[in-house]
């Protein structure tokens, strides 16, 4: 079938999850995500953000705009928010596409994000309530940010959607863990679940989860955590006018190893262990993140001596500056380029025994990652040649055969070897 000149190619939607504790800074990060969009730099600009239904783009809209006006998000609670988000961004095609007549390649990434409450992840979500929760919005948002009732089934619908999820996004919050040192008993309850219902699907890869995890080590701007940073030298300064730090992603994975290591981090070492079992080594990146970023006063860059970006008083926390978010974005586009070039397995069809029956076609993978190398049109096969025509087979023979009878004339003379001819010293030939 051939292509209108114009059209634009999609490729399948991927999913992933965002996963996190109580109060480990969910619903601040999808705010600062639309932020972070329009703050790309020249050279990366062309990514859209925008809501894929009209209750996820209320949302989005309603947390941005309280980022904006310097207060945090209303938090989550217990309650369970589906949202819808997509990252589009339109590609250049190459000659051979174009010679191709194809359109305008669009690389557009679905997020589907269960934005839950983080007493969700607890080991106990079962037993938990669920209030119903108004965002404060002459319309309340309804349809799939209402709280169901019966807590069962969301904890079930959270499970079964990062089972099937493509990459998850995992917020390790340092200061809750340093605070309460439960990070593991969270962690450890959700991967147990998730794994289960991944098994269930037929979706484990060598016995591991086969997603794509982004460990974002969330609010990097507060002072015990940029402080460890400093300290161990995991800071490095960002290539930006403003001299704002940053931490690459092989510093945050170092750092995240030193921070798991704390004394007072108890169960730091066993959160390490659950990510390195229960997923891929080379599918899993660190980042560093903050969603409200650092602190820059009149003097018009960033300086050590005061760069936190949070008031605190008996009102509350309130945003002392503008908004720069650190980290937020890198994590899911990452997602984005992993997942595009080797999509994870997807669930697997059951046979009538119960088992899974494994897909072994290649419809989950890119085969245009280069926009200018596009697979050739479908050739015709070659018409079939006729064989050629059947020879006689040689005579078989016992031997060699004399020639022909020849007469005399035609008979060559015959050559006899006359006498020997000596010849004397004395003459001359």
């Amino acid at each position: 079938m051939t292509r209108p000149s114009g059209s634009a190619e999609r490729a399948a939607a991927s999913r992933i999850g965002l996963w996190g504790a109580t109060e480990s800074g969910k619903t601040t990060m999808l705010a600062a995500l639309r932020l972070a969009v329009g703050d790309q730099p020249d050279r990366e600009q062309g990514w859209l953000l925008y809501g894929g239904n009209e209750p996820s783009s209320r949302f989005l809209r309603r947390i941005t705009a309280q980022l904006n006006a310097g207060s945090f998000p209303e938090a989550t609670l217990d309650s369970v928010h589906e949202l819808t988000l997509r990252l589009v961004k339109p590609q250049t095609v190459g000659w051979w596409s174009r010679l191709r007549r194809r359109g305008q390649r669009i690389r557009e990434f679905e997020i589907v994000l269960v934005d839950v409450g983080g007493r969700r992840y607890g080991p106990d979500a079962a037993d938990l309530s669920t209030p119903d929760i108004d965002f404060g919005d002459e319309d309340p948002v309804g349809g799939s940010f209402g709280a169901a009732s019966g807590t069962d089934d969301q904890v079930e619908r959270l499970v079964d959607h990062l089972a099937r999820a493509d990459g998850i996004v995992y917020l390790f919050d340092p200061l809750r863990e340093l605070a309460t040192h439960d990070t593991f008993q969270y962690l450890d309850s959700m991967l147990e679940r998730v794994t289960a219902r991944a098994a269930q699907l037929g979706r484990l890869r060598d016995g591991r989860l086969p997603h794509y995890l982004a460990v974002c080590i969330n609010k990097i701007d507060d002072p015990i955590v940029f402080n460890r940073a400093y300290d161990g030298a995991f800071l490095s300064a960002g290539d930006n006018d403003l001299l704002l730090p940053q931490i690459t992603s092989e510093d945050a994975a170092d750092f995240f190893q030193t921070l798991c290591a704390l004394r007072e981090a108890t169960s730091g070492p066993r959160v390490r262990g659950a990510i390195e079992t229960h997923f891929s080594p080379g599918r899993v990146r660190y980042f560093a993140s903050s969603s409200v970023g650092f602190y820059v006063g009149p003097a018009g860059y960033f300086r050590v001596q005061d760069f936190r970006n949070v008031a605190t008083s008996e009102a509350g926390a309130r945003i002392r500056g503008p908004i720069r978010p650190v980290g937020v974005l890198e994590p899911f586009l990452w997602l984005e380029e992993s997942i595009r070039k080797g999509r994870p397995p997807g669930v697997a069809p059951v046979t009538p025994t119960g088992g899974p029956r494994w897909d072994t076609s290649v419809d989950n993978l890119d085969p245009d990652l280069d926009p200018d190398l596009a697979p050739p049109p479908d050739l015709a096969p070659p018409p079939d040649l006729a064989p050629p025509p059947d020879l006689a087979p040689p005579v078989p023979s016992a031997g060699r055969q004399p020639p022909p009878d020849l007469s005399d004339e035609e008979r060559p003379a015959t050559f006899t070897p006359s006498a020997a001819v000596t010849f004397d010293d004395e003459d001359e030939v």
